[in-house]
């Protein structure tokens, strides 16, 4: 277990109701993310809900939101950098094979549910860009606080794997 580094706790207040009917006010300690070590000594926070596939901070942390892909691939070595597959399995054509057309040694390699990727950064390297798309409107390129505060907190963000 990898201990959770202080900057990721969060304390709020918390009221308590006392058997007698007394209210007392104190701190309540809050974590919405899970300390997890790379195997190359970097802690990777992941957010409760979510579980850790594989990759390293290098190669590209991989978490997934369905518990079956669990540390699937976090003694990945064979990929270049440590890197996570992509987690389908393909027919012969190229398309992607349907659930019941895996067999049990496949079964291994696939990834069930939606995959995010770590994208280490930091409040001065963060920036949103436009790429000239002509429906502006649809894509927000501004940073919010709150988004730099993440940032701010863990060190980087999280992006969803298509």
């Amino acid at each position: 277990m990898v201990s959770l580094p202080s900057g990721w706790i969060t304390k709020t207040p918390a009221k308590v109701r006392t058997p007698d009917g007394k209210e007392v006010i104190g701190t309540q300690i809050v974590a919405t993310v899970d300390a997890v070590s790379d195997g190359k000594n970097n802690t990777i926070p992941v957010p409760k809900g979510f579980y850790y596939v594989g990759g390293t901070i290098e190669s590209g942390v991989v978490i997934s939101d369905d518990k079956r892909d669990q540390n699937k691939y976090a003694s990945q070595t064979k990929a270049p950098g440590g890197a996570v597959p992509a987690g389908a399995i393909y027919n012969a054509d190229g398309t992607v094979k349907e659930e019941n057309q895996i067999t049990e040694e496949e079964k291994d390699k696939v990834i069930y549910g939606n995959q995010f990727v770590w994208i280490p950064c930091t409040e001065a390297n963060y920036q949103k860009q436009d790429f000239g798309l002509t429906d502006t409107k649809q894509w927000d390129i501004s940073t919010n606080r709150a988004e730099i505060v993440q940032i701010q907190k863990y060190g980087g963000f999280y992006c969803r794997q298509v």
